[in-house]
């Protein structure tokens, strides 16, 4: 997935990046509110030492980002349905098995985002500079 941003500023071989959001809808449809707030910040890889006010391309690995996705939500939802499954075939009555289920549906949310905060800190999951596009003056950012 690539993206165009701004540098803020930057710190070691990090930079701080004002990134425009695309939308899918394919700008200002007037059906929702996705199109007001496109405007985001956050700090990617900058192994080409770009410098505050550089216009950069940025790149994320679609890989990566598939299985951030899977991780963040499908692999609670399987675990919630497994429990779920095993629960009723242990415990007498639908409801109190529902009820585990649930809470463990939560946990297993709470865990993963408190592991996975940990597991996709790595390089590999980290969005990264790519290419210097142009630049622009100090004063406008």
């Amino acid at each position: 997935m690539e993206q165009t941003g701004i540098v803020l500023k930057t710190e070691g071989k990090k930079a701080f990046v004002k990134i425009t959001r695309s939308t899918a809808c394919g700008e200002h449809c007037g059906s929702c509110s996705l199109c007001e707030d496109r405007e985001i910040t956050r700090w990617v890889q900058n192994p080409i030492n770009a410098s505050r006010g550089h216009i950069v391309k940025i790149e994320q690995d679609a890989g990566s980002l598939l299985t951030m996705a899977f991780v963040a939500y499908i692999l609670p939802i399987i675990i919630a349905v497994a429990a779920t499954v095993i629960l009723q075939k242990f415990l007498p009555g639908g409801a109190k098995a529902d009820i585990i289920s649930f809470l463990i549906l939560i946990l297993a949310v709470l865990g993963i985002a408190k592991v996975g905060g940990k597991m996709f800190s790595g390089n590999r999951f980290q969005s990264r500079v790519t290419e210097i596009i142009g630049n622009i003056e100090n004063e406008q950012i």
